[in-house]
């Protein structure tokens, strides 16, 4: 995460670790096995040749030159992790937690709660963020929540992928990890909300207050969703796979009771370049509750919006995922448009919608079809990659420099960090 960082807040901590933001080096090879400390349960993760790699029919082409170089800086960010775990305190059950139906989820008590008490929605404090350096302990990488987290055991966990494919499959666990090649690669995760709190004090969005803390790099281990999709033969364009479509375990409120889901566009799944991938480990351990144990999805250089949590199902699709939190959350709209005008113009729209697609169901045009798409559907509102954006943390929001005969004789040292998509 932190470009440079000094001590002046935490001194325990020999210098941070430099560097800017990695984006998705190729796998690694096998960290050692942890456990996740939130969950008791027993888990045999696979080396690389105990792996039961897929056909070259079912799979992309690539050298073995290229998957060695993938490997090449896994033992350096496994140090990386160590350092950034040095000076961290161990998580606990929260008493903020107690009523909530999160009480089972041991937490850092740092972290700045940004949505009350429930559901958890947090950011690490951003002097200490960047403290830690490049690699982001896991109990303060920030969290985005719509509900309370699922209660998941590793051994009855199942994947299904489903849809315009060819030989539908639910994977169970111990299937992904031993039946697929692992990756492993830092990863950097922001929050599409990211610094919203600057944006809130010029004009109110429905969002609520991130800072500039809703940001975090880990080491992320998975297999690659390419794989997973050349194993279940996806059907071509003409056969109508045009999404790939996730969807999570947790029940939500969201347009009146649904799982969390969003989809991508099926040419960036398919694509092992993009390094997208169902992670299982974080920093060398299993998932936390909170980041998705058992499997998410990790999708380099989006927002994090678009990387399910708790991937119960895969589904290949002609249009892209209809699930309420694809199409109403992650959108910027035009200044001139609201919250509300967007809602009531979609209200109509839809209506006017449905009368359309009745005229073309009886052999009218469907020219006029995309004209009516309310303002929360339409594709150029999207948000899918990430913009560059950087966050000066030294000096600290409302620090005072002092300016005097000593102070002016030593060099002042400005730093903060900085992302980009791809």
């Amino acid at each position: 995460m932190a470009t440079s960082v000094d001590n002046r807040h935490y001194p325990r901590l020999s210098s941070a670790l430099n560097g800017g933001v990695v984006h998705s080096f190729k796998p690694p090879l096998v960290p050692s096995p942890s456990l996740d400390r939130d969950q008791d349960q027993s888990v045999n993760v696979p080396t690389e040749k105990s792996v039961d790699k897929t056909t070259k029919e079912d799979r992309y082409d690539s050298s073995d030159d290229e998957d060695e170089s993938h490997n090449r800086y896994v033992s350096y960010y496994k140090e990386m992790v160590l350092k950034s775990n040095s000076d961290l305190e161990p998580s606990a059950l929260d008493s903020r937690d107690e009523s909530t139906a999160d009480n089972w989820i041991h937490r850092n008590s740092s972290m700045v709660r940004l949505t009350g008490k429930h559901p958890f929605n947090a950011e690490a404090p951003l002097p200490r963020l960047m403290h830690h350096g490049f690699i982001t302990p896991v109990p303060l990488h920030y969290v985005r929540n719509h509900g309370g987290v699922p209660k998941a055991e590793w051994s009855d966990w199942s994947v299904e992928v489903t849809g315009l494919v060819k030989r539908p499959v639910k994977l169970t666990m111990e299937q992904l990890i031993t039946e697929f090649p692992s990756r492993e690669f830092p990863v950097t995760l922001v929050c599409a909300g990211n610094r919203r709190k600057e944006q809130n004090m010029v004009k109110q969005t429905i969002g609520f207050n991130w800072g500039s803390a809703g940001v975090s790099t880990s080491l992320w281990r998975g297999v690659a969703l390419s794989d997973v999709l050349r194993r279940c033969g996806v059907y071509s364009k003409r056969g109508g796979a045009l999404n790939v479509c996730f969807e999570g375990a947790e029940d939500l409120p969201g347009g009146g009771g649904s799982k969390y889901g969003t989809s991508i566009k099926k040419e960036m799944a398919m694509d092992p370049a993009r390094d997208i991938i169902l992670a299982y480990m974080q920093n060398g351990e299993l998932l936390t509750p909170d980041h998705g144990f058992p499997v998410r999805v990790i999708i380099p250089g989006f927002i994090g919006g678009r990387m399910v949590k708790w991937l119960k199902r895969i589904i290949v699709t002609p249009q892209e995922s209809d699930n309420y939190y694809h199409y109403k959350d992650n959108r910027v709209l035009p200044s001139y448009v609201d919250a509300e005008l967007a809602n009531e113009e979609c209200k109509f729209k839809f209506y006017l919608f449905t009368l359309l697609l009745q005229e073309v169901d009886h052999g009218g045009n469907n020219n006029n079809v995309c004209c009516v798409a309310a303002w929360w559907y339409r594709p150029e509102y999207i948000i899918n990659e990430l913009n560059i954006n950087s966050v000066i943390t030294t000096p600290g929001h409302e620090e005072i420099l002092p300016i005097n005969a000593f102070t002016t004789q030593k060099p002042y040292t400005l730093k903060g960090y900085a992302y980009s998509g791809n």
